[in-house]
C-alpha cells in the first residue's frame, strides 16, 4: 500500500461540468478502499511527479429508475427537514437529491449524482508519501477536512501523540489511523 500526495480535478466527459477536485494538494492511501475502487485501481502503478488523465466508462453504473423515491412530505417535517429542490438528504442512511415537491410529495433521486455518466479525472502525483508524521496529517486532513498545519505530530521513541487544534486526537480517530497506516502497529498512540 502507498501513500500519495496528489491534486485531481474529475468531470462528466459530455459537458466538461466539473463534479469534483481537490482544493489544495491531499494525502491518500491507494489500496486501503478509501477511494472509489476504479480509482484505486487507476492509481496503482502512477509515478510522482507525473500528470495523468484518466477515462472511466460510467464507473456509477447506469442510472436507475427503481432508486428515484416518492415520500411524503409529513416525513420530512416529522424529521425537521425543509425539503427544496437539489436538497441532499439522507433517508434512513440513504443519500439523496431532491428532484421536486408537489401535492405533499417529495421526488428524491437516490443514483449517485454522476450515475450514468462517463468520467474524467485529471491527476497530478506530487510525491509518494514515506513520512510517518506526513502520512497522519494527510490521511487526518483528507479523512475529516482539517488543516494539516493544525495537527501536531509527536514521535517519542515507540510514543505517538497527536492532537488537533492543541486537543488530543479522539481514540475513534486513533483506532482509525491505526487501521489504516499500517506502521501505527508498532507505536503507542
Amino acid at each position: 500500500m502507498r501513500f500519495l500526495e496528489l491534486r485531481y480535478i474529475a468531470y462528466i466527459k459530455e459537458t466538461n461540468q466539473i463534479f469534483d477536485y481537490s482544493e489544495r494538494p491531499i494525502v491518500v492511501p491507494v489500496g486501503k478502499g478509501l477511494l472509489y475502487t476504479f480509482l484505486e485501481k487507476a492509481l496503482q502503478d502512477v509515478e510522482p511527479g507525473k500528470h495523468y488523465r484518466f477515462e472511466f466508462v460510467k464507473p456509477f453504473g447506469e442510472r436507475k429508475d427503481e432508486l428515484i423515491k416518492i415520500i411524503p412530505l409529513s416525513e420530512f417535517i416529522r424529521r425537521g427537514i425543509r425539503p427544496s429542490p437539489g436538497l441532499i438528504v439522507n433517508v434512513d442512511g440513504r443519500k439523496g437529491i431532491i428532484l421536486s415537491i408537489s401535492g405533499g410529495r417529495v421526488i428524491v433521486d437516490f443514483n449517485h449524482p454522476v450515475a450514468g455518466k462517463d468520467l474524467i479525472y485529471e491527476v497530478e502525483v506530487i510525491r509518494e508519501v514515506k513520512d510517518l508524521k506526513d502520512k497522519i496529517k494527510g490521511l487526518l486532513s483528507f479523512l475529516f477536512g482539517v488543516d494539516r498545519e493544525n495537527i501536531t505530530v509527536n514521535i517519542d521513541n515507540k510514543n505517538i501523540k497527536i492532537s488537533i487544534n492543541g486537543k488530543e486526537l479522539p481514540q475513534e480517530y486513533k483506532d482509525l489511523l491505526r487501521r489504516i497506516i499500517d506502521e501505527l502497529k508498532n507505536y503507542n498512540l
